[in-house]
Parts: C-alpha cells; sequence; structure tokens
C-alpha cells in the first residue's frame, strides 16, 4: 500500500515521492530497519520489472506557481478536504493526505464534466476547460431556449439560473438537454459549483420509449385488471359475430354491466369477472371497457334469454358481495340489447351503453332493454 505525499525542496526536486508500507521516505528505509527476506512470489514479481524502482508523478503536469486567482484554494488545503464527502462508515478512508493547491486546481481543470463555480451574489467566478468546449459547441449549434433568440450573453444567463434542467433548441430543430446538478462548498461564503450533464441521449430514449409503450397500449387487446378483452379486443372479436348473425338471420344479444360504488374497485372487478366467466358459455365474449363496465356477447341467444341471464347474475353476484367483500354494497346495473339487420359493430355496442346508461340513471335493481 503506497501513499503519495509532496517532497521536500532539501529531500529531491521531484513533485511527489513514494513512502512504503511503514510510512517512510523510500530513500531513508534501508538505514532505519532491516531488510526483510523476499518470498519466491515477491523475488519473481520483482525479477519481471514489478519491483521498480520508485518513479515521479505528474512530472509534465504544469505547475501554477501562484494559486491565489482560483477563489476556491485561497483558504488552503483544509477547506478542500473539508469539502469531501466522509467515507460511511466502516470503510476505509483512502485519502491520507491533503491535496496540494497545485494538484486540485489541475484536477478541478481537466474533468471531464463541465463545471461552474458560481458566487454568493449569483456570478460566475471560474470555470474548467469542458465548461469552455460546452460553451463552444452551444453556440457553434446555435442552440437557445425554445421561443427565444437572445444575443449571446444570455445563453450564459440561462446557464446561471436556477432550473436543475435546460432545454436547448438549434435553427434546424436540434435539442440539446442538460441536467444541472450543484453543491455549496462549506466555509467558502456560501460559494456554489454546477456541473452539467448533457441527458439528451437520455431523454430521447425516454421519449421512444413513451411512445412505444403508448403502441404496446394501442395494440392491446386484453384489459390489465381483468384479463378479459378490452375496447378494441372486443371488437375486433364482436365483427365476426355481426357478419354471422346477417349472413344467417341468427339471433345475438348482448348484455353490459356497471358496479357502483365499490371501494377497492379492481378487486371487485377480479371477482365480477371469474362470476362471469364461470356462468358463461365457451362461445360468448366478455370484455371489459375503459370506463371499467363489462360487456357480454351472447351468441344465438334472444333478448329474452338475455334478460332472464342479467337477473341470474344479478342474484348470483348478489351473493357473492356478502361474503368475499363484507364492508360494502354494490350495486349492479344491466342494460341489454339485441342484434338488429341494420347493426353493425359499433352501433350495437353503443345501444348496449345507452342502455346501461339509463339502467345507472333509473337506479333500477332490474335490467333495462333496448
Amino acid at each position: 500500500m503506497y501513499a503519495l505525499l509532496p517532497a521536500t525542496p532539501a529531500a529531491d526536486h521531484r513533485p511527489f515521492q513514494l513512502l512504503g508500507r511503514g510510512g517512510q521516505r523510500g530513500a531513508d528505509r534501508s538505514t532505519t530497519a532491516p531488510r526483510q527476506p523476499l518470498s519466491a512470489v515477491r523475488r519473481s514479481r520483482c525479477a519481471a520489472g514489478h519491483g521498480a524502482s520508485a518513479r515521479t508523478v505528474n512530472q509534465s503536469a504544469p505547475v501554477i506557481k501562484d494559486p491565489s486567482h482560483f477563489p476556491l484554494l485561497k483558504a488552503g488545503n483544509r477547506d478542500l478536504r473539508s469539502a469531501m464527502p466522509r467515507a460511511p462508515t466502516g470503510v476505509p478512508n483512502l485519502m491520507t493526505q491533503s491535496l496540494s493547491a497545485n494538484l486540485a486546481l489541475a484536477i478541478f481543470d481537466n474533468c471531464p464534466f463541465p463545471l461552474l463555480v458560481v458566487n454568493s451574489s449569483g456570478r460566475a467566478s471560474t470555470h474548467n476547460r469542458a465548461f469552455d468546449r460546452l460553451l463552444d459547441e452551444l453556440r457553434r449549434k446555435q442552440l437557445r431556449p425554445p421561443g427565444h433568440t437572445p444575443p449571446d450573453d444570455e445563453l450564459l444567463r440561462v446557464l446561471l439560473g436556477e432550473q436543475t434542467t435546460i432545454s436547448l433548441t438549434g435553427q434546424n430543430g436540434e435539442q440539446c438537454h442538460l441536467e444541472v446538478r450543484s453543491f455549496t462548498l462549506p466555509e467558502q461564503d456560501n460559494t456554489e459549483v454546477r456541473i452539467f450533464i448533457d441527458v439528451s441521449t437520455r431523454i430521447e430514449l425516454e421519449r421512444t420509449l413513451d411512445s412505444l409503450n403508448e403502441e404496446v397500449k394501442d395494440n392491446t387487446l386484453t384489459d390489465p385488471v381483468t384479463g378479459l378483452l378490452n375496447q378494441r379486443g372486443l371488437m375486433l372479436a364482436l365483427e365476426p359475430q355481426v357478419a354471422r348473425s346477417r349472413r344467417y338471420n341468427s339471433p345475438m344479444s348482448l348484455i353490459t354491466l356497471s358496479i357502483q360504488p365499490a371501494k377497492n374497485r379492481e378487486a371487485m372487478l377480479v371477482e365480477v369477472a371469474r362470476v362471469l366467466k364461470d356462468q358463461l358459455r365457451w362461445a360468448d365474449l366478455i370484455g371489459c371497457t375503459e370506463q371499467q363496465d363489462f360487456t357480454l356477447v351472447l351468441p344465438e341467444t334472444t333478448s329474452d334469454a338475455a334478460s332472464k341471464l342479467a337477473a341470474k347474475l344479478e342474484h348470483r353476484l348478489g351473493e357473492l358481495a356478502v361474503p368475499v367483500f363484507p364492508t360494502q354494497t354494490p350495486w349492479f346495473f344491466f342494460g341489454v340489447t339485441s342484434w338488429r339487420k341494420s347493426d353493425n359493430s359499433s352501433t350495437l355496442l353503443k345501444r348496449g351503453a345507452q342502455a346501461l346508461a339509463r339502467a345507472c340513471t333509473e337506479q333500477t335493481t332490474h335490467s333495462v332493454a333496448l
């Protein structure tokens, strides 16, 4: 385990020296402690070049003799260490030495994320190279806030705003979205550091995902709560039944069912769907609309037979509500209609919805036939 410390001028002109595990300088360790024999593994590593002598670090890094122009470094290394997040309990703190002013400035200036330092009055005091590149890119693409064509200084004003997400639009419709994260440095007179993260790709992917989800929803044929046919699935399944009735002049009826009220509505819908599937034939169709009303399509069924079935279902659902939902008393309303020669799927469903609306308005416990 090695740690890097600034070298004293008397010892070495290099900016850093390598410390050994005992915390002593590599040049003096042999004179203060006996040399321990190397194991076979360590000898092989030394032979392979792993035990090379200590190397200097960042010899080519620029040295700034006067960091006073950088406001964050005026107070010294103590404030830089206090600004860094503390390691969680049980996690060893790998930072054993303070950062020098030159090293801290080099890290700030070479950070890949655009950084902007804002003083307590809300004015920009300094920034790094990545922020320069961001400004150049925004100016090159002529990206501006939507609906604005401000001068160049306005772009910086937008970046200094309080919003956490910045959206810019170019003349050709190109968009750029920046997420702004900020934190305040302690003991620095409310100095704020803002980090700008380009989230344009993420937002574009989120929009694409939302569009695909809407497309999947539009193409889904089943209700997500009950598992029955939804409005679209019911319409597709009803078309061949209407064509069959028109071709053979065979009867077909429609029952619409509404539940009012229901506190635990989703659980009630699931139980009602189970009872309906248990009471109907395999050839009958059951659907659940977006208004959470049920529609029953009964091929080869007259209007009188459909009314009798509605009365039977009302009795069966009333028996279900008492043991399953003892704390509420739901009302079940039924509408009944039959296919006519002039009907298509849309007109048949519309008349069934009208019969149900009339039953709900009259608050009758008997089915309403249209």
